[in-house]
């Protein structure tokens, strides 16, 4: 297994807080809405950090991220954050907070 890809299952981006030391910002992700399809499928309307991008990049060898690579990390991501699966998880944030 590769450098980065243990960093990323010890430190999955948009699940952990980077230390403060450190000036880079955390990769996230912001979900703005979640519409259901007439045939039970769901559309998800989101937005992504700079920081997000450039780790997609990273990960898929990129010099842009083009919209399609893009939703399929997002959903690939999502389903594991739901899951609770390779070390991902995510925190609710409402209006209240």
């Amino acid at each position: 297994m590769e450098k980065s890809q243990q960093d990323n299952e010890e430190n999955p981006p948009c699940c952990k807080t980077q230390p403060e030391t450190e000036s880079k910002e955390t990769p996230s992700i912001q979900v703005l809405d979640i519409t259901e399809n007439e045939d039970g499928t769901a559309s998800i309307s989101f937005e992504v950090s700079d920081e997000f991008l450039e780790l997609v990049k990273k990960e898929k060898n990129l010099e842009e991220v083009p919209q399609e690579v893009l939703s399929e990390y997002v959903n690939e991501l999502l389903t594991k954050c739901a899951e609770n699966e390779d070390g991902y998880s995510y925190e609710k944030f409402t209006d209240k907070d």
